[in-house]
């Protein structure tokens, strides 16, 4: 028995266990076959046999896997996870082969003119040179002549920001946003432009460059229309967007908006150059936040030499922007409470206005706070007005210090205003009347012009309900507000709507009163068929209604000051005919026509028949007054019966002597 259970003649067993359980189940068949068929039929008896043997069979089986030996622990089953499709991102960080350029920069020689952001003097130049530049600055208020001896593709050289700036990585979760790069020109030098393409192309990751879009807000130049067109053919992500007339930077950008794609809208103006990495900052900090309207650090890219001033490694001394009461942009040192707040150089600075020509802000943000004000014109306090939107609406205006960006700042603008320069100061009045409540009189204080405008514009309404409907009723002053100070605005705000209601009825009541009031010598014929009144209404009328109610009764002759048929749409065959209004001269005359009308009718125990049409004389007042009449009529009747008089003084008054 012992040398049954060893190892190996574990084979010999399997068979001997296979052959005695194929003669067990031999000798239970015989013994079912062996029963008598005389207790069921014969098909009752085939199918209990079929099912007794499978059970048999069935049941042998499974003993004899349980009694095997079990050589390997399996792992337990486990219910599946549900995974959330709307968290499919990992808490990790891009790689820099994820965050490849779009376009790779070609090689450069560093001798070339301008090349690594260096200075291209245009000092030594012959006559024919010197003109060409003169054509250049009086056109385009920069040295077009050396931006276009520059390399296209210029690099600015090392990166030079602050160490935590080079080495900032940026989360997948929430993923950096895609963006529409927005770039507004009018006449712009051909090589700025395009510099400022290629700057975008050369310096931003082709996951999250969705396009560029060219805004030509009407130039005049050939170069920039079919020639311009055909260029940009070859990047497949460039494409250019036109405006016939044009209607300025606000109205271009908008277009711009309007035809992006991207999740951010990225606005840059036409002669800009980009440091990089400085598309990424921008949008982490969307990805962050999207209320969050961020502007790079803009350097300045002098408009003579075309050198770049390049961000440095260990200088903290940053600016933000302000504004006067003269609602003028302008820059200011960093307070000591915002330098204290930001730890290092990937802190965004917070700052009350922004120059408005280089900024990203998410499309979706864009659209809720209302774009820009529509009714702006060319070009002048869309960026303050863009910030009073903003941080009005809960959102906070940035400086991404790790953003840098080169701008040439000129000194002029070179484009001339097709409505003239009063445009600037009318911007500035809506900028007042829409954001800046009682504030706005300390701006008319400085400025007396757009105080004289302002009295003249009668179109704020409709910005001005425009902006409540921004969802900023409960708007704040500049500074903090408790959450009791805000719920006590509210309640005189609706006191405030309360008493408006109450004054638009008291007024929608005084217009119908003085409406009547000019209908009083007005009454209304009913019936009188089309067409019967001929070239000449008003001598007809006054003919007919004198031989049909009798010339004895208008003395001194009757008058009328105009009769017409009421303004509808023409009778056709079948409908009832128009009225007709006529208006005596005297409203005496006016009371004797309704008065004879009536008594002749009652009289004749039939109304006036003309063309077998009946005819009727009526009041010309409103349905109010006629309800108000209708309910003194009763007053009036219980007046009589006491022996006390009462009249009608016009329109609905009633008079009790």
């Amino acid at each position: 028995m012992r040398l049954f259970f060893r190892k190996r003649f574990g084979p010999v067993k399997l068979a001997m266990v296979s052959i005695i359980f194929v003669i067990f189940l031999f000798i239970l068949q015989r013994d079912v076959v062996k029963q008598s068929p005389k207790d069921e039929s014969w098909l009752k008896d085939l199918t209990g046999r079929k099912d007794r043997m499978l059970g048999i069979m069935f049941g042998a089986v499974n003993n004899i896997r349980d009694s095997m030996p079990k050589f390997q622990i399996i792992a337990p089953d486990r219910d599946q996870e549900v995974v959330d499709d709307s968290k499919n991102c990992f808490p990790v960080f891009y790689t820099a082969a994820e965050l490849k350029i779009f376009l790779p920069r070609p090689p450069e020689d560093p001798n070339t003119p301008g090349a690594n952001a260096k200075a291209f003097h245009t000092d030594n130049l012959s006559p024919e040179q010197q003109k060409e530049k003169e054509r250049g600055f009086e056109k385009h208020c920069f040295n077009a002549y050396a931006s276009d001896r520059i390399s296209l593709h210029r690099s600015l050289g090392p990166d030079t920001r602050p160490p935590e700036c080079i080495e900032q990585r940026f989360r997948r979760c929430p993923p950096l946003p895609s963006t529409s790069v927005i770039i507004v020109f009018h006449n712009e030098a051909w090589s700025t432009l395009l510099r400022t393409v290629y700057s975008v192309m050369h310096t931003s990751p082709a996951i999250l460059l969705k396009e560029i879009l060219l805004v030509d807000d009407a130039s005049t130049d050939d170069a920039l229309k079919e020639q311009l067109d055909e260029y940009v053919k070859q990047f497949r992500i460039v494409k250019v967007v036109r405006q016939v007339e044009r209607k300025g930077l606000i109205t271009a950008r908008l277009l711009g908006a309007s035809e992006a794609m991207g999740e951010v809208l990225t606005f840059l103006d036409a002669h800009c150059e980009c440091f990089g990495g400085w598309l990424e900052p921008l949008l982490g900090r969307i990805a962050e936040n999207y209320t969050a309207v961020v502007s790079p650090d803009i350097t300045t890219i002098d408009l003579n030499t075309f050198e770049v001033s390049k961000p440095v490694q260990y200088e903290r001394h940053h600016n933000r922007g302000n504004f006067d009461w003269s609602l003028s942009f302008g820059w200011e040192a960093l307070p000591s409470h915002e330098i204290e707040r930001r730890k290092d150089e990937t802190y965004p600075i917070k700052t009350p206005t922004f120059a408005g020509g280089l900024f990203a802000i998410s499309k979706a943000y864009f659209e809720l706070i209302g774009t820009y004000d529509n009714q702006m014109e060319i070009w002048g306090g869309e960026n303050v007005e863009m910030s009073f939107r903003v941080w009005q609406c809960g959102g906070q205006l940035e400086i991404i210090p790790c953003s840098v960006v080169g701008h040439v700042f000129r000194t002029k603008s070179p484009h001339s205003f097709p409505k003239g320069v009063q445009v600037i100061a009318r911007n500035q009045v809506r900028l007042a009347e829409v954001w800046m409540d009682h504030y706005k009189e300390l701006f008319y204080r400085r400025n007396q012009q757009a105080e004289i405008m302002a009295q003249e514009i009668n179109a704020m309404a409709e910005a001005i309900n425009g902006a409540f409907k921004l969802e900023t009723i409960e708007r704040f002053e500049m500074c903090d507000q408790g959450l009791v100070d805000a719920q006590d605005q509210l309640q005189d705000e609706n006191r405030i709507i309360e008493t408006l209601q109450i004054q638009n009825k008291n007024l929608a009541k005084k217009v119908d009163y003085l409406e009547n009031q000019s209908r009083r010598n007005n009454v209304k014929i009913v019936g009188l068929p089309e067409g019967i009144e001929g070239p000449d209404p008003r001598k007809l009328f006054t003919e007919w209604i004198s031989r049909v109610l009798g010339q004895d009764k208008f003395p001194e002759g009757l008058i009328l000051e105009r009769a017409n048929r009421v303004l509808r749409r023409k009778s056709f065959s079948g409908q009832n005919p128009r009225s007709v209004l006529i208006r005596c001269l005297n409203y005496c005359d006016r009371e004797t026509i309704l008065r004879t009308a009536i008594r002749n009718a009652q009289q004749n125990r039939s109304p006036l028949m003309v063309q077998n049409n009946p005819v009727f004389f009526y009041q010309d007042l409103s349905q109010e007054i006629m309800f108000q009449r209708r309910e003194f009529n009763s007053v009036k009747e219980r007046l009589w019966k006491k022996r006390h008089k009462a009249t009608f003084r016009y329109s609905a008054v009633l008079k009790i002597f």
